[in-house]
């Protein structure tokens, strides 16, 4: 019961991690095709000038780090990517939220990888005021890390509440 159970979960986070990921790649093939460098323009603007679409060739990391580094990120994407699969199956029959966090964590970062090894660069397209710039990748691995956090710190604190004394390795 327990081994299915397991099974229904992966594929069930699997498909979160792939709906995120071709969800990503279709949004990014609409923007390109749309604002994307051989449009007329840019930059639409949604409310004003604090939000809209707009088309950028993201060759860094988040806020501008490892500008030009996209072989360096590409591995380390994939090497986390690794390490977050091992999880998201340790934890999908304990801790279901958490292993939620890390598939969209998963999906984000795969359709960023897509875009670093196809294209050389990360399609960005969504603008907020003027230093805010990223994708539903970006999004999802944030609000993935969100509820990573939100799940570890309520593990901890159930661990905490309930007694469980860690031992101190000082």
């Amino acid at each position: 019961m327990r081994g299915t159970v397991l099974i229904r979960r992966l594929l069930w986070l699997l498909t979160l991690i792939v709906a995120i990921v071709l969800l990503d790649q279709w949004i990014k093939r609409l923007m390109v095709a749309w604002i994307g460098p051989t449009a007329a323009t840019h930059r639409q603007e949604v409310l004003g000038t604090f939000v809209a679409f707009e088309y950028l060739e993201n060759r860094g990391a988040a806020f501008g780090m490892f500008h030009q580094r996209t072989e360096l990120l590409a591995v380390v994407s994939i090497l986390i990517v690794a390490i977050a699969m091992g999880a998201i199956v340790r934890f999908a029959l304990i801790d279901v939220p958490l292993a939620i966090g890390i598939s969209m964590i998963v999906g984000g970062a795969v359709g960023n990888i897509i875009d670093r090894l196809g294209r050389g660069y990360v399609v960005d397209y969504i603008a907020i005021g003027q230093f805010w710039k990223f994708n539903l990748a970006d999004a999802a691995v944030t609000f993935g890390a969100a509820i990573t956090f939100w799940g570890l710190w309520r593990a901890d604190a159930a661990r905490q509440s309930s007694g469980i004394k860690q031992e101190n390795h000082t």
